[in-house]
């Protein structure tokens, strides 16, 4: 039984990890950056957040730069600690979480695979 809860935790990883690399690659319904992922919440768009809770504890996000950011009560109005954060909007979107290591992320401590893929606003690009 252990060995098999082992091969599927391995699977299931390597998927993920596949799955964000390629559409890294394609920059299609990915984000990575504390502040990018906020703001995809803010929209409704993360499916699955990526973490490297140890690497995104040294990072902090300010709510107010994210309005309508959804973190419980009561609302804060001070940095706050960006893996607290991040898992309490995943967990409050419906979002799933998966843990990983930074290297496996592309290098960066978080990254989420969205829903949809959708420009940032004022970008221009269509």
């Amino acid at each position: 039984i252990r060995q098999a809860l082992l091969d599927h935790v391995v699977e299931e990883r390597l998927a993920m990890t596949h799955t964000l690399k390629d559409r890294l690659g394609r920059d299609d319904a990915v984000a990575t950056g504390v502040h990018d992922i906020a703001d995809a919440f803010v929209r409704g768009q993360v499916d699955t957040l990526l973490i490297d809770p140890q690497a995104a504890a040294d990072l902090t996000l300010d709510p107010s730069d994210h309005p309508g950011l959804a973190l419980g009560q009561p609302e804060l109005a001070q940095p706050v600690r960006a893996d607290q954060a991040l898992i309490a909007a995943a967990v409050l979107t419906g979002a799933d979480v998966r843990v990983g290591a930074s290297a496996t992320l592309g290098g960066a401590p978080v990254a989420a695979l969205l829903r949809w893929d959708q420009d940032a606003v004022g970008t221009g690009a269509s």
